[in-house]
Parts: structure tokens; sequence; C-alpha cells
């Protein structure tokens, strides 16, 4: 993993998403990450899941509920009201968000520093809240 901090866009893998979203104005590049990881039975860590969760954030932006921290790069079809998600891809995020929060021990695990650990289900409680997340 190339991670250079805790926030959700801190790692090479969420950020070839943006790169891939800017290149092609494709919604169906989030639902796939979404897919990727919602339902899956395997293991959360690696490229996928970093991916999957940079899709739930920018499904939230889509709808309204953008992060500080979304990247500059982020293509402008997300935020500027062109694009919105549909209750599909909100679903996939939600489920995507739950699996890193009944995770987050593991997850978090992964940042050998107790303190980027805790930086970092910081960012994907406040994501699950601006999903609509309960």
């Amino acid at each position: 993993m190339g991670a250079w901090g805790p926030g959700l866009f801190e790692n090479d893998d969420a950020m070839d998403l943006i790169d891939a979203l800017a290149e092609e104005e494709s919604p169906e590049l989030l639902t796939t990450a979404l897919e990727g990881v919602a339902a899956s039975p395997e293991d959360l860590f690696g490229p996928l899941f970093d991916k999957a969760l940079a899709a739930a954030d920018l499904v939230a932006a889509s709808r309204g509920h953008p992060s500080p921290e979304l990247p500059e790069e982020t293509p402008s079809w997300i935020t500027d009201g062109r694009y919105e998600s549909d209750d599909t891809a909100v679903a996939l995020a939600r489920q995507v968000v739950r699996r890193a929060i009944q995770e987050q021990s593991r997850l978090a695990a992964r940042w050998f520093d107790p303190q980027k650990a805790g930086e970092w289900i910081d960012r994907v409680q406040n994501l699950s809240q601006r999903l609509g997340h309960t």
C-alpha cells in the first residue's frame, strides 16, 4: 500500500480512482469500486478496499456532503451538481463503510502509530455520518 497518511484519499489506490474518474466521466467506476467490497467475503485489506472507501467518499460528495479533505484533483462533475449518485450507489457505500466500522480494529492495525489509526477511524466515522449511516 502506498499511503502517506490516514486520510481516505492519502493512498495511491484512492488517487488512482480519482485519476480514472478524471479520464472517464463514468459513474460506473464508483459503483464497480463499491461492489468489489460491499458484499465480498474476502478480507478487507488492500487496494480494493482503499479504492472502495474513496468511492464511498465520492458518493457522499456527489450527494452534497463532501469531505473537507476531498482532493483538488476530484473531477468537477462529481462535486458541482452535474451528477448525483443513485440510491444503489449510496446503499453500497453504506455497506462498505459499515464493514470498515465493524472491522475497524483490524483495519486500523495497519497503522503502526496509534494516533494515525485513531485519525483513520475518525475519518471513516465521519464518512458514515455524511452518508446518513446510522
